[in-house]
């Protein structure tokens, strides 16, 4: 059975977790740290192996670990049936699933065993919706119905799944994400000339980031064409022979890539656009930078944003899902429509050409703009979440 809210003495919720793979922007070892054991025990799952670095962190926090073991991305039938008897033998009382692949697969199997507490946190905003995926927008429907919450982690991803994906607005809660203040407090402590070496610039020329994945959602195509704008006319206050050098660096990997490469070679931008992969030093980079760009078609959340203006970056996004939410315009950003390769061109085209800009929106950001977004907020709500459905539920001791 499952214990009321915070009376001595109960036991803790027995909760699991289930990821995909991994945990690049740490973001679920976060919260798992800051679970208070008093109210949960938390677990994790990955729907593949499980990767050393994510492994060795669960160690470190004493926190068991199920590698389901199943082929990317869904898991297959052998993963399902494997965590619907891990679920009933360790008698889990709540499964919280993250991202859509274990979402889909792993509530499926939350509800076979009939885990009394089914949560699945929606780190997706309206994307499927916006590409047309109608097979994955009817999944994405079919997992609210299997589960007593679903965590919204921004307020416009909460208005897509009540508005246009039909969920009961009783069932949709909204739980921000968390920051990592470690890589943020290491970018600002790092000495900034070494930075900048880490960026292959030449003298006197600028250096805008992309700290994105390569996947169709981020944007980067409508980013190369604003940036053929940029080369080819006079957008903003100059001529493009006339702006300052720069060069765009693109941090992040993903199954774009050779499509990214080929499209930036047929526009011209070869020389223009470097390729870095994925890099552990993300935000040190972005502080490095003279300008971070998010040119974003559908965004959740938003976390490198505020990375962003936490180690002081110029930054031009996109008003993409949650982003609005979390900085404000001409004041400590430069925000964008998603898709528009002209507006975005007159935005990069600003940060280039006016030194003033790049130091106004700097000196608007720093270390301040996380303390709403701590580990420790963010796993109480999530506490909250499945006490409230409990509670729901009628269940007790």
């Amino acid at each position: 059975m499952i214990p009321e809210e915070g009376k001595p003495g109960e036991p803790p919720l027995r909760l699991l977790h289930l990821v995909g793979d991994g945990d690049r922007s740490g973001l679920f070892t976060r919260l798992i740290e800051a679970h208070d054991r008093d109210r949960v025990r938390p677990r994790l799952a990955t729907v593949g192996s499980c990767e050393p670095a994510l492994r060795e962190a669960m160690a470190r926090l004493d926190v068991p670990v199920l590698s389901l073991d199943g082929s990317p991305p869904w898991g297959g039938a052998g993963a399902v049936t494997r965590l619907v008897g891990h679920l009933r033998r360790e008698r889990i009382q709540v499964l919280n699933t993250h991202l859509y692949h274990p979402s889909v697969a792993g509530q499926a199997a939350g509800a076979l065993a009939r885990t009394p507490i089914r949560v699945v946190t929606r780190h997706h905003s309206d994307y499927h919706l916006r590409a047309g995926r109608s097979v994955h927008v009817a999944l994405d429907r079919f997992t609210t119905t299997l589960v007593h919450r679903v965590v919204a982690v921004s307020e416009h991803t909460r208005q897509v799944l009540i508005h246009r994906e039909g969920a009961p607005p009783e069932k949709v809660v909204t739980v921000l994400n968390s920051v990592d203040r470690q890589r943020v407090r290491v970018a600002l402590e790092a000495d900034p000339s070494e930075l900048r070496r880490r960026l292959p610039v030449g003298p006197g020329e600028l250096a805008l980031v992309v700290p994105a994945r390569l996947h169709p959602e981020k944007g980067h195509s409508t980013l190369f064409r604003a940036l053929r704008l940029l080369d080819s006319r006079r957008v903003g206050v100059a001529w493009a022979s006339l702006r300052p050098k720069y060069r765009v660096f693109l941090l992040g990997d993903g199954p774009s890539r050779k499509a990214y490469e080929e499209e930036v070679a047929s526009l011209g931008l070869a020389g223009r656009v470097v390729f870095m992969g994925s890099r552990p030093d993300a935000v040190e980079l972005m502080r490095a930078a003279d300008g971070v760009v998010l040119p974003s078609h559908a965004e959740a959340f938003g976390l490198v944003v505020l990375e962003a203006l936490a180690v002081g970056a110029p930054l031009v996004a996109t008003t993409a899902g949650g982003i609005p939410e979390l900085v404000r315009h001409e004041e400590n950003a430069l925000l964008v429509p998603p898709e528009d390769e002209w507006t975005l061109a007159r935005a990069l085209a600003r940060v280039l050409d006016e030194p003033g800009l790049r130091e106004r929106l700097a000196a608007a950001g720093g270390p301040k703009v996380l303390e709403p977004y701590t580990a420790e907020r963010m796993a109480r709500e999530y506490e909250e979440v499945y006490l409230d459905a409990a509670r729901e539920r009628g269940l007790r001791v």
